[in-house]
């Protein structure tokens, strides 16, 4: 509830825009504000989320554990508590995904937000990283975690790189 308050609030003046549809690359690699057309009233919402992985020192900690896709094709998490396992609506992406079945008219041209992964504690709740993991049968989790990926794209969430374990871009060579 504490989440869907500020959205109630946002639904009223804004409207989620795709960064990506907001720029076009020229043949010379420049990079061009296009802008967009927006419903009057509205303002344009850009939204990105940090550190989409559910590392796995947050385990235990009130977090989720991973985002799944539901029978009915539609992006949930998993939260374990001491007593059980449910699946249901317990961070940004299925919360702001629900809102938006309520209110569609809160997103353009099906832009949702960006979602920014590290990868080397896993992606989206699943430990996929060879350097973390070795290569045995936690890897062969990265099929899941692709199934939630394409999900994610089909439903109007995009990708960034939040850099490979926090790097300081400021001070990591390009080898890094």
């Amino acid at each position: 509830s504490e989440f869907n308050k500020p959205l109630n609030q946002l639904y009223k003046i804004t409207i989620f825009v795709n960064l990506n549809g907001l720029v076009k690359k020229g043949t010379d690699g420049k990079l061009t504000f296009t802008g967009v057309s927006l419903p009057e009233g509205k303002k344009p919402l850009i939204l990105s989320q940090d550190d989409v992985s559910y590392y796995e020192y947050m385990d235990n900690s009130g977090f989720p554990s991973k985002l799944i896709v539901d029978k009915q094709n539609q992006i949930k998490n998993i939260y374990i508590t001491i007593r059980r396992k449910t699946v249901g609506d317990y961070d940004m992406v299925p919360l702001i995904d629900s809102f938006i079945k309520k209110h569609p008219r809160f997103f353009l041209s099906s832009a949702k937000g960006t979602l920014a992964l590290t990868g080397y504690n896993g992606v989206l709740g699943y430990p996929t990283s060879k350097s973390e993991y070795g290569d045995n049968e936690k890897q062969t989790k990265n099929q899941a975690a692709k199934k939630v990926a394409d999900q994610l794209k089909k439903d109007g969430w995009s990708f960034a790189s939040h850099t490979w374990g926090h790097l300081n871009m400021t001070q990591a060579s390009l080898a890094d």
